[in-house]
């Protein structure tokens, strides 16, 4: 039996560590070329180089989801090196920055405040943004957003965060909604935690 994401490449941020390192893995387990996009460099290629020891395919590009031109520079060197993207696995979040310094907003610096929300769910805006445009033009791809139960129901003391990751919910319900008004796609599946065009 063929694994079930042969021939596919699978972007996957924040892959350096957690969440994001853990689903770099399964992709590759399934067949995809995985793509290992992280700020931090040396944890990414690592990650990249154990994937390709286990037998597997990865590679490790830089990103910086603050900057519009570190995501755009990322999709161009997936493009240029595998040709299409078809899965976007979205994980990044600043972990150490929402767990010592996240506060309720009326103790919470605004700094932090700026900071989560630019990471969390302005990065998010600018990853599907760029990897969406390729996936629109080559009329196929799947979107996971990596979002949290404490987006949903009320978080003592992290304002910030519970904030931003309720952004990326709502986006990601208005995301494939608009997705599916697309008429060059020929079908859209939509739910509460995924924007996928098959």
């Amino acid at each position: 039996m063929s694994p079930r994401l042969a021939g596919k490449v699978a972007i996957v941020t924040g892959a350096a560590s957690g969440i994001g390192k853990a689903g770099a893995s399964l992709f590759a387990s399934e067949g995809a070329e995985v793509v290992v996009a992280d700020i931090n460099q040396d944890a990414g290629r690592s990650v990249s180089e154990a994937i390709n020891a286990a037998g597997f395919r990865a590679i490790f590009v830089p990103l910086d989801v603050h900057d519009t031109a570190s995501v755009e520079e990322m999709v161009r060197t997936v493009m240029k090196h595998s040709g299409r993207i078809d899965v976007l696995f979205h994980n990044v979040v600043n972990a150490r920055m929402v767990n010592q310094q996240d506060r309720r907003c009326t103790e919470l610096p605004e700094d932090v405040w700026l900071e989560i929300v630019d990471v969390v769910l302005n990065g998010t805006y600018r990853c599907c943004k760029a990897i969406g445009r390729e996936m629109i033009r080559q009329q196929s791809g799947s979107i996971v957003l990596s979002a949290t139960v404490d987006a949903l129901v009320g978080c003592a003391g992290y304002d910030a965060y519970t904030a931003a990751k309720g952004g990326v919910v709502s986006m990601t319900r208005s995301l494939a909604a608009g997705l599916a008004r697309d008429r060059r796609l020929p079908k859209l599946c939509r739910n509460r935690t995924t924007a996928r065009m098959a």
